[in-house]
């Protein structure tokens, strides 16, 4: 699973998540955990489906913008669920992850609308990358 770590932070109206991975890959796939763990619909580890993503932004904020919103598309709208994601190349404005999946047989805990840019800002720690992301709910 993911080498970055998250944490579920209740926000008014809204719910956020504080992200932090030694590196992009890791950041990147502790946001794709987070993001799962408050869906709380997760597909069987044997997953039957993949899929790839590349996103490419002008900076952190709206890579991890993006990248978010195209996992809440999945799941909102093709009903679909990754087991694992591997991110294979990250940098600041470029991503490019394998996701295993399948269609969802549970309905998710919450409905997640979409990730904002409020008070989004991703730092350069001693530790690595770390930043808080509100989700709209």
């Amino acid at each position: 699973m993911a080498k970055g770590r998250f944490k579920v932070i209740g926000h008014t109206a809204e719910v956020a998540l504080e992200l932090a991975g030694p590196d992009w890959p890791a950041f990147y796939e502790a946001a794709s955990a987070g993001l799962a763990a408050l869906y709380g619909v997760v597909p069987e580890p044997k997953a039957v489906e993949k899929r790839t993503i590349k996103l490419e932004a002008d900076g952190p904020e709206s890579l991890l913008v993006a990248w978010l919103n195209e996992l809440i598309y999945l799941v909102g709208t093709k009903r679909w669920g990754w087991a694992s994601v591997e991110v294979k190349q990250a940098s600041d404005q470029y991503l490019e992850a394998a996701l295993e999946g399948e269609a969802l047989k549970g309905v998710p805990i919450r409905e997640i609308k979409a990730a904002t840019f409020g008070d989004l800002s991703v730092r350069k720690t001693k530790a690595g990358l770390k930043t808080l992301v509100i989700l709209d709910v």
